[in-house]
């Protein structure tokens, strides 16, 4: 994590930590803005207890006699998976301590502490990423207290890498212009699972921004209208395979029900020949200019918090995509860059 370079926002963040969490983070600053790796909890590994769980799983394993190798190898790795995530969050099973070890209500007092130390922890790693994010601009206004306690609730149980990065974010951008972040969007992204926040990612690689409206579209396809002369044959409509840019279907069903991306396929107006759309696509300007009557752009459009969220995201194009776009549309629209 890189050094931050002194500015109003640091200096604004500083003060709302020290405020509002009782946790100097002055010299968290002049560190770089780096949780101290000692300070984070401890894996409580008990290994006299981890010994005990695993002469009773060894017993039961030889007890069994119908059980393949494979099996009682499976069994195994499960108690081992199961035994370390328990000593993690300060549990281990009723059945493996001894009369000399703690009693139930230690054991609870111990889990509670292991549990808050976690998420101060957690808590402070996003906030040294939220001081590195933070830019040069300030704002005269002060951020919403209630919003900020909203934020703290949410980020407590955050302990990814890639999520925490993202309220880091989030924070500096709050810090920077109040206001930009809503509190629906924090809530949508607590819930996100890291395999909704990936296919995030990749729908913003594939995102464009209406220059007109400043709406985020993924442009598929465009649709042709039937003339009078073929009133009742069927449209002229083609489209990119999204999958080949690791956005398959499911992906997007999966981001319409976390109200990312609405729900329904969209349709531009009906562009005749001459017309122009303009858009922005990760930094590059582009114009979609119709060839011929009648025809329409397809697109998904991200939802408001959609668009709030992609703010966080700084990525490169999907290779290709801009290419085999043109492509399809190539019949009925030229793209001009830059």
């Amino acid at each position: 994590m890189s050094n931050i370079s002194d500015n109003g926002n640091a200096d604004r963040l500083i003060r709302l930590f020290n405020r509002n969490l009782g946790t100097d983070f002055t010299q968290l600053k002049k560190n770089g803005n780096k949780v101290d790796k000692a300070d984070q909890p401890k894996k409580d590994t008990i290994e006299a207890d981890n010994r005990n769980t695993r002469s009773t799983k060894q017993s039961e394993s030889k007890q069994t006699t119908n059980q393949t190798s494979n099996q009682v190898s499976g069994q195994q790795n499960n108690a081992a998976k199961h035994q370390a995530l328990a000593a993690k969050s300060g549990l281990v099973p009723t059945n493996v301590y001894s009369k000399s070890q703690m009693n139930i209500n230690q054991r609870a007092q111990r889990r509670k502490q292991l549990s808050e130390a976690r998420k101060q922890y957690n808590i402070e790693s996003i906030m040294s990423l939220a001081m590195d994010y933070c830019t040069d601009s300030t704002s005269t206004e002060d951020i919403d207290p209630d919003w900020f306690n909203q934020f703290i609730q949410q980020v407590e149980d955050i302990s990814s890498k890639l999520m925490q990065e993202l309220w880091g974010k989030i924070l500096a951008g709050e810090i920077a212009r109040p206001g930009t972040f809503s509190f629906k969007s924090l809530t949508i992204l607590k819930s996100m699972t890291n395999k909704e926040a990936i296919a995030f990612q990749h729908a913003c690689q594939l995102a464009m921004t209406n220059r007109k409206d400043n709406s985020n579209q993924i442009i598929y396809g465009f649709y042709q209208k039937p003339g009078l002369l073929s009133l009742f044959q069927q449209g002229k409509k083609q489209a990119v395979n999204l999958a080949r840019f690791q956005l398959p279907y499911p992906e997007l069903l999966m981001l319409m029900d976390t109200e990312l991306i609405y729900h329904s396929e969209i349709e531009s107006g009906e562009l005749n020949k001459g017309s122009i759309v303009e858009y922005n696509y990760l930094g590059t300007p582009i114009k979609f200019i119709a060839k011929k009557n009648a025809t329409v752009l397809n697109y998904f459009k991200f939802t408001q918090t959609g668009s709030e969220l992609a703010r966080l995201i700084r990525l490169t194009p999907a290779t290709n995509y801009l290419d085999e776009l043109e492509v399809v549309i190539s019949s009925v629209y030229d793209i001009e860059r830059g």
